[in-house]
Order: C-alpha cells, then structure tokens, then sequence
C-alpha cells in the first residue's frame, strides 16, 4: 500500500511536470500527453487514497517497531527491516561526509536514508506513548496525519533505495557499463532524495551545524548527471 500510495503520486505529478516543459504542445491532444494524463489519474484514488494508504503502511510499520524494541523474532527484522531494531543506535549517529565526493557512496547514502527514517518512526513512537489520551483516530486523521504519510514515504523510499541497491550487489550483470549506469541511478535517486527531504536530519544532528550538506549533495547530484 505504501508503494502505491507514493508511487502513483510521483507519476501523477511528473506527468504534469512533462506537460509544461513541453509548453503549449503539452497541451495538445495531437501530442497524447493529456490523454495520457486523463487516462492515468485515476489510479491515485483506485484501490484506496493515496492518503489511507500510506497510513495502512505506516500502522504496519509501527506494529514491527514496537515488536522490534520489545525483543520479539529479530529474525524476521533482516535486511530492509534490520533497522528497526537499531532505532536508539541511529539516533547518535553523525554524518562522516565532508565533500561532495563522499557522497558519491552507496553506503553512505543508504546510512541517511535509514536515519531519516528511524528519526521520522521515533518521533511518531514517542507521540504515541506520551499522548495516551488521544484517540488513534484523533492521532492518525488530526493531530499527526501529516507526519505520518511523511513517515510512510520516507520508509517506502528508503526500502526502494535499499532493494535497488541489494540488486546490483548481486554482481550478476554481465555488461560493466549498465552496472556503472545503474549504479549512478541508484545514488541519484538517494541524493535526490536527501537534497529534497532531510530536515530530520539536521534537526537530530546527523548533519552538523556549520556544515552545508544540502550544497555537498546537491554538487554530488551534478557529479553525477555529468557522467
């Protein structure tokens, strides 16, 4: 539910986006990009809004982080899960990046995905446990309702990053030149997130005061287009 609830959206608003850079013949019927557009829509609201979504993930997700710091089944908590059952861990992390090029780095990128991410589920556990009077329905529709489709996109992106990444370790593909493309992609698509949504980050220290992170990345992501 949280794929399609972030996905779909993304599709939606860059078909926009493809529209106007076209200008007026964006707005052409001879160009198919409005039929496109109209034929596409729907799928924002089909199978449930995008908004009811991303909540469903997100309770998900809550459920297997209260299993997590309890104690129960650590194995099922491998792979794209694993960090549930380092929330506290990631909370005193810092950034080791200090140029652009540092972050031209798998690795490193998806260690800021997974903190912005633990931060954005510690901040909504924490609500929880101190605002017990609150009814969930008070809790999910009104006073959270907001941080919590952010938190639900923040996961789904990092668990994109991270399967996008596990499969080119793999090391399976035979041409070295799609694996060098592909990996540039997989690093764009985390910088660009980075660039776009890293507030939590600098509010819990990750990224340190006095350095300008957003620039480093957003050099990186230039790096990269330029390759």
């Amino acid at each position: 539910s949280g794929m399609k609830s972030l996905y779909t959206q993304y599709v939606t608003d860059g078909m926009y986006v493809v529209r106007q850079s076209l200008g007026g013949a964006g707005y052409s019927a001879w160009s198919g990009i409005p039929r496109i557009i109209d034929d596409y829509s729907p799928q924002v609201t089909f199978e449930g809004d995008n908004t009811v979504m991303a909540q469903q993930a997100t309770n998900f997700l809550l459920k297997q982080a209260k299993k997590a710091r309890q104690g129960k089944s650590k194995a099922k908590f491998e792979g794209v899960f694993e960090y549930l059952c380092h929330l506290d861990e990631l909370k005193i992390k810092r950034c080791s990046a200090s140029k652009a090029e540092h972050f031209l780095n798998l690795d490193l990128i998806e260690e800021a995905l997974k903190v912005e991410t633990a931060a954005r589920l510690s901040f909504i556990m924490d609500k929880m446990a101190s605002e017990k009077k609150v009814s969930k329905k008070d809790f999910t529709n009104s006073l959270y309702a907001l941080e919590l489709v952010e938190l639900s996109n923040a996961h789904i992106k990092y668990v994109t990053f991270f399967n996008f990444k596990q499969r080119l370790l793999k090391g399976d593909i035979e041409c070295s030149g799609v694996t060098k493309v592909l990996t540039n992609l997989c690093m764009l698509y985390g910088l660009h997130t980075l660039h776009s949504e890293s507030k939590k980050l600098y509010e819990m220290g990750y990224f340190a005061e006095g350095v300008t992170y957003s620039e480093l990345i957003l050099d990186g992501i230039k790096m990269l287009n330029t390759e």
